[in-house]
């Protein structure tokens, strides 16, 4: 019997849905060492393997190219000087996160968004040599440095992009109900209707209540505000103007 979907993902999609994020049909591809059974793993395959899907993930950048950073690495890599207590690639990544390497096209005022790539480049390249010399000891340690470095530069995980969607969300609501209470003013203004901030407040409240369209967009605010940001216990939605306009 198939499982029942949580509340909580089919939430999460729904939010995804509603800012337009889309993700690609195709399956991203899945390496299963102990698939049939507990064995051990060539770390020159982990490697390949890591390369393969660095290469897989260059592709799915679409906004830009950034084909030419595998060479990049590759001739950081040949450039090898002592780096004091520092092994070369972790100087190379420690320039490469301050900013001081980015690659020649890089307009250097704007940050490098794909420096995880870069540093993720030099360190398979690296553990590939050092699989190839036999330094399998070492291989494992900047193997695993390069998987981490790319999952840095992956695409949004589902509750990161759920995340995104629910503030852009509480955005749109917000404005909303702010163009509301600027109308209610604008008529209690015109009308000379309050005479004070503790008036306009009760006229504000009055207004909406007696209004389906603003109990809606007060309804759609409160719903779209995470539960620690909300300022009463009974999550009243009245109660929620009211704490707004004072």
């Amino acid at each position: 019997m198939a499982a029942k979907p949580s509340k909580r993902k089919d939430e999460s999609e729904s939010a995804i849905n509603d800012v337009g994020l889309t993700y690609s049909s195709n399956p991203k591809t899945h390496f299963f060492y102990e698939y049939g059974e507990e064995c051990a793993v060539d770390p020159l395959r982990l490697t390949e393997d890591g390369i393969f899907l660095w290469h897989e993930q260059m592709l799915n950048i679409s906004e830009r190219d950034i084909s030419h950073l595998w060479r990049f690495a590759s001739e950081l890599l040949g450039n090898r000087h002592d780096a004091s207590v520092y092994s070369h690639v972790e100087w190379l990544r420690y320039e490469i996160t301050l900013g001081v390497i980015v690659p020649e096209n890089w307009d250097r005022r704007r940050p490098y968004p794909y420096k995880w790539m870069l540093v993720s480049a030099i360190y398979f390249q690296e553990a590939r040599r050092l699989c190839e010399e036999g330094s399998v000891d070492r291989a494992w340690h900047i193997t695993a440095m390069a998987y981490y470095h790319l999952g840095m530069n992956t695409n949004p995980s589902l509750t990161q992009s759920a995340s995104r969607a629910a503030t852009s969300r509480h955005a749109k609501a917000n404005m909303k109900l702010r163009a509301l209470v600027h109308g209610i003013l604008d008529v209690v203004r015109d009308k000379g209707l309050a005479r004070n901030i503790k008036q306009a407040k009760e006229k504000i409240i009055e207004f909406v209540r007696k209004d389906d369209v603003g109990m809606d967009i007060l309804e759609e605010f409160n719903a779209s505000t995470p539960k620690g940001a909300r300022h009463n216990k009974d999550n009243s939605n009245i109660d929620r103007l009211e704490n707004l306009l004072d």
